[in-house]
């Protein structure tokens, strides 16, 4: 059975703040990396495999391009919507880490 790490991702446009939840039920924060390829790349390296780590956070507009850079390197990603804390735009009223803690269970 492969132990799955999640970490959670507060993306914005300069960079990204990461938290990990290891297997064991352990939840830290990494700190914050700079919001570019090679930054999300060896942190995916130092965290790795890639396959074993399912990232999430709210897909807003700085969150698309790393949506594909984490699926390139494996690893799986399960987001909320940029509108899922309102009633606009077909969200559902519940925040984001909601939504990401129900798809992963």
């Amino acid at each position: 059975m492969k132990k799955v790490r999640f970490w959670g991702l507060d993306v914005h446009a300069e960079t990204i703040a990461v938290a990990i939840a290891e297997p064991e039920g352990e939840v830290r924060s990494l700190g914050t990396i700079p919001n570019r390829e090679e930054s999300v790349r060896k942190l995916v390296k130092k965290l790795g495999p890639a396959e074993q780590l399912q990232a999430c956070y709210e897909a807003g507009p700085t969150g698309y391009v790393l949506y594909w850079q984490l699926t390139s390197f494996g690893s799986e990603v399960r987001s909320g919507g940029a509108d899922a804390g309102t009633d606009e735009g077909g969200g559902s009223g519940e925040d984001g880490s909601a939504r990401c803690h129900e798809t992963s269970a």
